[in-house]
């Protein structure tokens, strides 16, 4: 009866866990870029959806800041403006017909990841129609 593994065998054991791990751990870093551009794709949709509820219950946008709660971590606001903090885009609100969605041009893991869920490849902006 054999009382421990043979050096082949923990090499072997080794190799498969490594070979494991090579696959697993870049799936684990991207997934924090998926989530943030997920939040803000999911952000961008519920900011158009409550300026057309909106639009719907008011016949004007002068108190729109009612309307859109923004999450102050991940948004900044300036007038007719929302912006990211990744700088990916930005949202110009241009009352009283359409929210304008803006890609800026940055390039980041986040940003790449947003604009394949969003833009189309020959798309810089994309329009909402209240």
């Amino acid at each position: 009866m054999k009382a421990a593994f043979s050096l082949l065998e923990i090499i072997i054991g080794i190799l498969i866990i490594g070979l494991v791990s090579s696959f697993a751990i870049p799936n684990l870093l991207d997934s924090k870029d998926y989530a943030s551009a997920t939040t803000l794709k999911r952000d961008i949709l519920s900011i158009v959806s409550s300026a057309q509820t909106y639009k719907l219950q008011n016949s004007d946008f002068s108190n729109i800041e009612e309307a859109i709660e923004i999450n102050e971590n991940i948004w900044t606001q300036d007038d007719t403006t929302l912006s990211d903090n990744s700088k990916c885009l930005k949202l110009e609100l241009s009352l009283p017909d359409s929210i304008e969605m803006i890609s800026n041009e940055s390039t980041t893991e986040v940003c790449d990841k947003l604009y394949k869920t969003i833009f189309k490849e020959d798309e810089t902006s994309k329009t909402f129609i209240l």
